[in-house]
């Protein structure tokens, strides 16, 4: 990513679904981002909300699925 855009994957290998993980991305310009959560098994966006970026660390909490998902990504705007 940039300071201003990022682009985020995550996996979990302890468990089966990444539903309500969280997400500890460092480095952006400190401001309000759009953030659309993307389903990598169904290959489509499912949700967009938005996070606000403090001190350089944006805090994102993984969406809960409808079904259990060992990984998620995002694009952060």
């Amino acid at each position: 990513g940039s300071s201003s855009e990022a682009f985020a994957w995550g996996r979990s290998y302890e468990n089966e679904d990444v539903s309500d993980a969280e997400f500890r991305i460092k480095g952006l310009e400190d401001g309000k981002y759009s953030i659309s959560w993307y389903n990598t098994w169904e290959g489509e966006f499912f949700k967009t909300g938005s996070g606000t970026s403090r001190n350089g660390e944006l805090i994102l909490k993984v969406p809960h699925f409808k079904q259990a998902l060992p990984d998620v990504a995002c694009m952060i705007r």
